[in-house]
């Protein structure tokens, strides 16, 4: 062990955030890492920066010199350097940025790693599960192809694979959110320090190597996230013409099932107004200019006080981001999507199905698995357009300039 820092006492007693290792070796036999004995290494790492989840670094230590001297042992090295740490979703690009991406960013910056645009790092996930969500941005962190648990498996018992130069886990510095893992239900995280110039820093260095211009033409905009597959916004058409028509301005529509990762940005990152159903792709918020407007809408029977990661995000200090929301009160507006079965309260007693049906609120609950919340949260919603159009009336869209008054809904 070369050295450890980080936080100390957010998720428990001696909780080190990031250990760096020269030469920790991975056992496929034991599904243990090997630690040099003569280090003593102590300290408890998390591989996660998710409050609350216990996914310890495991380890055994052994004299490094066992292990060289034990001839039937196959040694597979890995040179370079690496960042080895776990998730907890591979398809939710809010998690992959909030849980993984920014912490890692600032943990290559930390090291002074990202000043070879990209940094020659190599992620190596703990867990067994591939990159999909953000594949785009995991790639300006990092050219390297990903190493996956699931690949060192693949080796014969007696391998032992290698790696030169190892920091395991990641810094928590800009993570401002906790999803309810052992702890109190989902919420802000207290005293965090996350401010704009977090967000901001990321933002900053997504854009730039993403090549993407951060001159706007000075039209005004708006745009509306839409769902394909549930959680969809059934007269979607219809609320963007509204607001188009009321405020003088071009909605866009845009979703991560038909556009890429970088237009959705490139295309946030100018916009006056972003709406959308609550759900992952609201985290894209965070490339909003200053002055814009971010209005979340909630499923029926879903208390938006439940569910506040992406108000957290819009008030953080010096974002400047005005933040409204819009709740279904009406459950004839909620239907069941008819895509998606693992989603539905099929499985539970009669008993339990009626409880939830007759229902008007969700419960608030720890994460993760909660069937009531998670059936309702995925109902597709007729939106209420005169409301959510009262809503929109109240915030700066309305005092907006408009030099180019355009009342049409763009589908990119």
């Amino acid at each position: 062990m070369e050295w450890c820092k980080g936080d100390v006492g957010v998720l428990g007693e001696n909780d080190v955030r990031i250990c760096n290792f020269r030469n920790l070796c991975y056992s496929n036999f034991y599904d243990l890492y090997l630690v040099d004995k003569q280090f003593r290494f102590d300290h408890v790492v998390h591989l996660t920066t998710i409050a609350g989840m216990t996914d310890l670094f495991s380890y055994f230590e052994i004299p490094t010199d066992h292990i060289m001297m034990t001839n039937h042992l196959r040694l597979q090295y890995k040179r370079g350097k690496f960042s080895m740490f776990s998730r907890m979703a591979t398809s939710n690009i809010a998690h992959d940025i909030h849980d993984v991406l920014m912490p890692l960013f600032y943990t290559l910056m930390d090291r002074n790693e990202l000043y070879q645009k990209p940094s020659r790092t190599i992620i190596a996930l703990f867990e067994d599960m591939e990159i999909e969500s953000a594949q785009e941005l995991h790639h300006l962190l990092s050219k390297e192809t990903p190493i996956t648990k699931l690949q060192l498996s693949f080796q014969s018992d007696e391998t032992l694979t290698c790696f030169e130069d190892v920091t395991v886990g990641l810094l928590k510095t800009s993570v401002w959110y906790q999803w309810g893992f052992q702890l109190d239900p989902k919420g802000p995280i207290v005293d965090a320090g996350v401010t704009s110039q977090h967000i901001r820093k990321f933002t900053g260095y997504v854009m730039e190597h993403l090549n993407l211009t951060s001159h706007c033409s000075g039209e005004i905009y708006g745009i509306l996230f839409s769902r394909k597959l549930n959680r969809k916004i059934l007269n979607d058409k219809e609320l963007a013409n509204a607001v188009s028509e009321k405020f003088n301005i071009k909605i866009v529509e845009l979703s991560m099932e038909v556009n890429s990762l970088s237009y959705i940005i490139e295309t946030v990152s100018c916009a006056k107004l972003v709406m959308g159903i609550h759900g992952a792709m609201l985290i894209l918020a965070m490339f909003l200019p200053p002055s814009s407007v971010l209005l979340e809408m909630y499923p029926y029977a879903i208390n938006p006080a439940h569910l506040t990661p992406y108000i957290t995000m819009a008030l953080l200090p010096g974002m400047d981001i005005e933040y409204v929301r819009w709740r279904n009160m009406n459950s004839s507006a909620s239907l069941v999507s008819k895509k998606g079965n693992f989603f539905r309260i099929d499985h539970l007693s009669h008993e339990e199905r009626e409880a939830i049906l007759n229902s008007t609120e969700a419960p608030r609950r720890p994460c993760c698995k909660n069937s009531e919340l998670r059936f309702r949260l995925y109902h597709n919603t007729i939106v209420n357009i005169s409301e959510v159009l009262d809503i929109l009336s109240s915030t700066s869209l309305i005092t907006s300039p408009r030099e180019h008054p355009i009342s049409n809904i763009e589908r990119r």
